[in-house]
């Protein structure tokens, strides 16, 4: 729902019900240029821009209720606040000695010595006490109770709350003892609050009460804030008439679950670069969200790109067809492309992929390596078991815990992590073990990319790559399959687990089929050489630091180990079967034999120099020969 559309259901609820509370974007402030703003309300032109919720409700209180004469809320800065029909503005003193005039000043009086919250919700109860004695009194009353700018500690929002429970039985009974003019009764009761637990626990099923969320603009109504106010960005003058110029339409794209007011806060930094060129509205954007103005996506070496499939099959072996599908990805992040098709402000995460496969082929590695050729550093993922996540409840060491609960001030290990490193890699390992519940967090991620943590705080995933693992069809997977065929058998199966399993279709349809990446099973002798040699080299790099130990071995050697591993190792084990292996016949033998000639070894040592051991295949077993 748009902003605009959930302003009008608001009025049609406050019409229809006599307690609604308000919710969401209340803060928000109201062009009063749009032509949606004219269209609700058609008979009232401002001196001001912008309004503010509580007094668009004050107009159309007057405009459509023809009996009410006064609207009033609590000011912590001016204690109760009185608008009367006859004078929009806010009443100080009475102007005219009328009898309109004399009503306010009366009302006046009665406001005296209210100072408080509490206080102002006493006096409403009051309100309503005197109207049941004397119901044809002239002042019909709508009623603003406006938490979202009062601070309150424990002991006054105790108080306070006591109250509003009184308040709130008080003005049903005042209903259900005025239902012979019903139809002719126009107290309303407004509660604007940020979330929905100060009074739904309250109300809940009560057929007086009615509960309506404000939205952010949505884009139609970005594009129309920027046509009207665009001005105000100082990188935005220049497209003022051109609506086809790519910083207006990027503005529109990126100001994507932000309010008006947000965007206006944005227009207040007027800040320049070394050069004296100002910053585009994403640059203002990102430096405002990140304390960055470039992102890091943008920083990769166009060149670097043209080689990624080199580079990344340098750590990850046999997983052709994967990387290609990986480097296509990459490429469409890189030039800034990917999900332009699906997501309406294109604010999707930078990269979204399924890696499915049997255990051990090289889902993790491939994402480390992703990691290491964007950022230089494979540590830049943020990794998340999800088999910790099995349960119902397991979103909140996600999100963060709802307010009242242990925890709730931490915040989520999810949000807090995206929020200190937005520019990161997302690793979801073993995506199948979560409970159902937690994968309905990644709708909200996947399609708008941000996340709403329990502390009612957006935060922006858009700068992120996501990952997610799954072990999903590895156990009916033929390793006779070729990569097409193997390719088909993962897209069935991760689809069928998602769709008649879960019953979550929506969240495959956020991935996307092109995204599921199918990892082959390790067979092929010459992978399993590769994967050897890669190990091997990595423990005579290490033996050599730590003990100067120089190990020596030809090819002939790597081909010997490798057929005796691709004969023994479990495949179903994938590349960690091999690793498993090559400690039974290598580093369990290299041990003993250091072991066996500690002596020698640590003198080296000692004296700093090098010993060359020689390694050689006999009847299947690693031997080992001081040379």
């Amino acid at each position: 729902m748009s902003f605009y559309k959930s302003l009008e259901k608001l009025w049609i609820k406050i019409q229809q019900k006599n307690i609604v509370l308000v919710t969401g974007n209340v803060d928000d402030l109201i062009p009063t240029s749009s032509k949606s703003y004219k269209e609700l309300i058609d008979t009232h032109s401002s001196d001001s821009s912008f309004i503010d919720l509580t007094k668009f409700l004050s107009i159309k209180s007057f405009q459509d209720f023809t009996n009410v004469n006064v609207f009033s809320y609590f000011s912590p800065k001016q204690g109760i606040v009185l608008i009367s029909k006859e004078n929009p503005d806010i009443i100080t003193k009475p102007k005219n000695n009328n009898q309109q005039d004399e009503e306010n000043e009366n009302f006046f009086e009665e406001h005296n010595g209210v100072e408080s919250l509490d206080e102002y919700i006493e006096w409403i109860s009051t309100q309503l006490s005197d109207t049941k004695n004397n119901y044809d009194r002239s002042n019909k009353s709508i009623f603003v109770l406006n938490f979202s700018d009062i601070l309150l500690n424990q002991n006054t929002s105790n108080l306070v709350m006591l109250k509003l429970s009184e308040l709130l039985e008080a003005f049903i009974e005042f209903k259900k003892t005025s239902s012979n003019k019903f139809k002719n009764d126009y107290y309303k009761l407004v509660i604007i609050a940020r979330n929905s637990n100060v009074v739904n626990s309250l109300m809940t099923n009560n057929v007086e009460f009615a509960s309506i969320n404000i939205a952010k603009p949505n884009k139609d109504e970005r594009e129309e804030f920027f046509k009207l106010y665009g001005n105000k960005f100082t990188n935005l003058k220049d497209t003022i008439g051109d609506y086809d110029h790519y910083d207006f339409k990027n503005a529109i794209s990126i100001s994507s679950g932000l309010s008006f007011r947000e965007m206006l806060q944005l227009s207040k930094l007027n800040i320049n670069d070394n050069l004296g060129k100002e910053f585009t509205f994403s640059e203002l954007y990102k430096l405002a969200t990140f304390f960055k103005k470039d992102s890091e996506w943008e920083k990769i070496d166009v060149n670097k790109m043209a080689n990624i499939e080199k580079i990344l099959s340098e750590r990850v072996k046999g997983q052709d067809k994967a990387i290609q599908k990986v480097k296509k990805t990459l490429i469409r992040s890189f030039i800034g492309m990917n999900g332009i098709l699906h997501s309406v402000d294109n604010n999707k995460p930078k990269g979204i992929l399924f890696f499915a496969g049997p255990t051990g082929t090289g889902k993790t590695e491939l994402a480390k390596s992703i990691s290491q050729f964007i950022f230089d550093d494979e540590n830049r993922i943020i990794r998340f078991d999800m088999s910790e996540f099995n349960h119902e409840h397991s979103d909140q060491r996600l999100i963060g815990a709802p307010p009242g609960y242990v925890g709730y001030d931490a915040g989520g290990e999810l949000t807090n992590k995206v929020k200190e490193n937005p520019f990161s890699i997302l690793l979801f390992d073993e995506i199948e073990k979560a409970h159902g519940k937690i994968l309905d967090k990644f709708l909200q991620i996947l399609e708008d990319g941000r996340l709403t943590s329990s502390q009612g705080e957006i935060v922006d995933f858009g700068q992120t790559f996501i990952i997610f693992t799954s072990n999903i069809g590895s156990r009916t997977a033929n390793p006779s399959l070729n990569p097409d065929e193997l390719e088909k058998h993962f897209i069935k199966n991760v689809t069928e687990y998602f769709r008649d399993t879960l019953n979550r279709p929506e969240i495959l349809n956020r991935i996307g089929d092109k995204n599921i990446v199918a990892f082959n099973f390790i067979k092929d002798i010459n992978i399993v050489k590769d994967i050897v040699s890669s190990k091997i080299n990595k423990i005579k790099s290490n033996i050599m630091k730590e003990k100067n130990i120089d190990l020596q071995y030809d090819d002939e050697f790597i081909h010997n180990i490798s057929e005796v591993l691709h004969t023994n190792f479990k495949k179903e084990f994938g590349g960690r079967g091999i690793v498993t292996e090559l400690e039974t016949i290598l580093i369990d033998t290299l041990v003993e034999f250091i072991f066996n000639n500690y002596s020698q070894f640590n003198k080296s040592l000692m004296e700093n120099n090098v010993i060359k051991v020689q390694m050689i295949m006999v009847d299947q077993k690693v031997t080992y020969k001081i040379i």
